[in-house]
């Protein structure tokens, strides 16, 4: 399995379960992991043990040692939802659990994941004031730099086009979307990124502003700024 593969497989894995289905991913995986998710309360670490699936036994080592940190955040924030006593606190990391010197996995869950609250729309635009126009918006677009040892990350900011607000979140909305969209603007023109050397699309996040929502104005060609 390519690196490419398996860094997108890691993306999906954080992507179906931030989508609520879990249960269908788990389904398809052959191992799980024990992973400890590190949180810092009141100056003091507190850590929380939960079992993540993975499509193969056999790529434990490498799921572990490269592609967790893909997803980590995302599956930070779950953990962090199902324990009310980690509400304030600030997510540090995750690492896999080591047994004996190996990665500790078993066939079936004994700790699962709890279950996602769904999350409030993305929409910028709760009062509609935008309506039906075509709006923009900015997206940080992640790339890593595939170099031996620890790899780089960083974030490029793109301006994008949608049809109207609607448009945007669910562009916005979409974890694997954000992937391509990285990819896609990698593929097409990689010196205006500002990269040079071998970079891989790792996804992105747009810009939200004050209650979370997506920063988004009026396109100039609606004759009309918001």
């Amino acid at each position: 399995m390519s690196r490419f593969v398996k860094t997108t497989a890691a993306i999906a894995m954080a992507a179906a379960l931030l989508l609520g289905s879990s249960a269908t991913y788990a389904a398809q995986s052959e191992a799980w992991v024990k992973v400890a998710f590190d949180f810092k309360v009141g100056g003091k670490t507190t850590t929380v043990f939960h079992d993540i699936p993975v499509a193969y036994a056999k790529d434990i080592t490498e799921y572990c040692e490269r592609y967790l940190s893909v997803g980590e955040k995302a599956l930070g924030n779950i953990v962090q939802q199902g324990h009310p006593e980690l509400a304030d606190a600030r997510f540090v990391g995750a690492k896999c659990v080591t047994e004996g010197g190996k990665f500790k996995w078993a066939k079936g869950p004994t700790e699962r994941l709890p279950k996602m609250k769904k999350q409030p729309s993305l929409l910028s635009d709760p009062t509609g004031s935008t309506g039906n126009q075509p709006v923009i918006y900015h997206v940080d677009l992640l790339y890593e730099n595939i170099v031996d040892g620890v790899r780089p990350k960083k974030y490029v900011r793109v301006t994008m086009q949608a049809a109207n607000a609607r448009a945007a979140e669910s562009m916005c909305s979409g974890s694997m979307n954000m992937l391509r969209l990285s990819r896609n603007v990698l593929e097409k023109n990689p010196g205006a990124l500002g990269l040079t050397g071998n970079w891989m699309a790792g996804g992105g996040r747009c810009v939200t502003g004050k209650g979370g929502y997506i920063e988004m104005t009026v396109a100039a060609s609606s004759g009309r700024s918001n």
